[in-house]
């Protein structure tokens, strides 16, 4: 009952309230065996790390970053001895994950600070300089107990003459996800994170930066976010080949299937963190949404990042489920960001299941129609009279075919099918047929060829 009692109060602190760095306790049960004792020079530092914190305790290392030891070693202060931090739980007292902050004083290991965290285990640690003092302020990520989601990250400041002589908790914040980057390029690293409350009536997200000044932690900027979202994937950063802008391109999930990415940059000019493509009266965005989750993509080989939206095509029509439900098809259409500009470079068709892409030429993208069948996995390629829109003829199709069938197809439907590629990821061969009325406006395999290619991200 008490461990419920717990979860449910810092589940509670967790929506917005927890901002402006205010410190939180928690604790969990997790009982774990004993990990081997450290050998050579490092068992003077398990010695003195039991020392002080006894050895009935549970050695705790984080489950994500970079670092996966409860002993993790680090030079903050750059005297070229390193420092230790080691994550542990107490077995008896209580069961939060706590951290000892050891040095070496007089050659000898001693412990200089001891935290108790704020979640039920660690999840990641980072070290980044704030303030270009060349010390090393500490950044340790919390993962919580029930939380869908969220997690805590707290910002640990050290004070070191010789050897660190204080060390101090200056923020705790809940969030979604988060990225140290300096992202006012002004050569000091700032923590960027964002946190979801998708808990409420009126789902809200905000996209936040901490700075620190005068060794104190203070919110920078702040954006709105799209809240009717699931959750997000990494955060990418960009700099843009025309703008020159150093931006964050960041996939948030809609639903089970839709997807938008969030655009986020901050403005040297106005000193604000900016999110360009929220609608400000809908706190939306539908500028880059898409029906499937089709992650930002380089489509034209370029090395930058372009970002998919889609609309509907004109008479292309999707069939779905036994009953032949009928749904939209879309054209996917890619952009690049010039300062708060979407601008299009490119239009397809992505067959986001099977992993292939159907090119449009110039002229054809007003001409063509697709007609899509989700059970049987094929796309039927219509041409379309401009002055009839009624009058359509059969091009092409292209079919996904589990590779054993292709491998029989002789005796299938697929007999007058030819290979365009495999895809042996999922064990999949995509093929074409050609109608007369293809053959007849100069269409052959070779063309296809140029014209389908294969989408391996997602």
């Amino acid at each position: 009952m008490k461990k419920r009692i717990l979860s449910a109060a810092l589940l509670l602190i967790l929506i917005f309230q927890l901002s402006g760095c205010s410190s939180v306790k928690f604790t969990t049960i997790d009982k774990l065996m004993r990990p081997p004792r450290l050998y050579g020079d490092n068992s003077e530092l398990q010695d003195a790390f039991e020392k002080s914190v006894g050895k009935d305790i549970t050695l705790k290392a984080p489950v994500s970053g970079t670092y996966k030891s409860a002993f993790i070693f680090y030079d903050i202060d750059g005297d070229k001895d390193n420092e230790a931090f080691v994550f542990y739980t107490k077995n008896i007292v209580d069961d939060a994950v706590r951290m000892q902050v050891m040095d070496k004083i007089d050659g000898e290991w001693t412990s200089v600070a001891s935290f108790i965290g704020s979640g039920s285990e660690v999840n990641t640690v980072d070290f980044i300089d704030m303030d270009s003092d060349n010390v090393f302020e500490l950044i340790v990520s919390w993962n919580i107990l029930e939380s869908k989601g969220n997690k805590i990250f707290s910002i640990y400041r050290f004070n070191v003459s010789k050897s660190i002589v204080g060390a101090f908790a200056v923020c705790t914040e809940a969030y979604t996800i988060m990225k140290p980057m300096d992202i006012d390029t002004d050569s000091n690293t700032e923590v960027f994170f964002i946190l979801l409350d998708a808990t409420s009536e009126a789902p809200q997200s905000v996209a936040r930066v901490l700075k620190m000044n005068d060794k104190k932690i203070s919110l920078y900027g702040e954006a709105k976010l799209d809240g009717n979202v699931s959750g997000y994937s990494d955060i990418k950063e960009i700099v843009g080949k025309k703008d020159g802008i150093y931006k964050l391109y960041i996939d948030a999930y809609k639903g089970e299937n839709q997807m938008i990415t969030e655009v986020i940059f901050w403005n040297n000019e106005t000193s604000a963190l900016e999110a360009p493509f929220i609608d400000a009266q809908t706190n939306t965005n539908i500028a880059t949404w898409r029906s499937v989750r089709l992650p930002v993509y380089d489509i034209d080989k370029d090395g930058e990042l372009e970002i998919p939206a889609q609309v509907v095509m004109q008479g292309g029509i999707t069939r779905q489920g036994v009953g032949n439900v009928i749904l939209p098809f879309y054209i996917t259409k890619w952009y690049k960001t010039n300062g708060k500009q979407l601008v299009e470079i490119k239009q397809n068709a992505v067959n986001f299941e099977c992993k292939y892409i159907l090119n449009f030429s110039a002229n054809w993208q007003n001409i063509i129609s697709i007609q899509s069948d989700m059970q049987t996995k094929t796309w039927e390629v219509f041409q379309v009279d401009p002055d009839d829109e009624e009058k359509m003829q059969l091009l092409f199709i292209v079919s996904c075919v589990d590779k054993n069938v292709w491998s029989n197809r002789v005796e299938t439907k697929y007999a007058g099918f030819s290979q365009v590629f495999e895809n042996s990821k999922n064990a999949t061969v995509i093929a074409v047929s050609i109608t007369q009325a293809g053959e007849g406006i100069g269409l052959n395999l070779k063309k296809l060829n140029e014209i389908i290619n294969i989408f391996d991200v997602g």
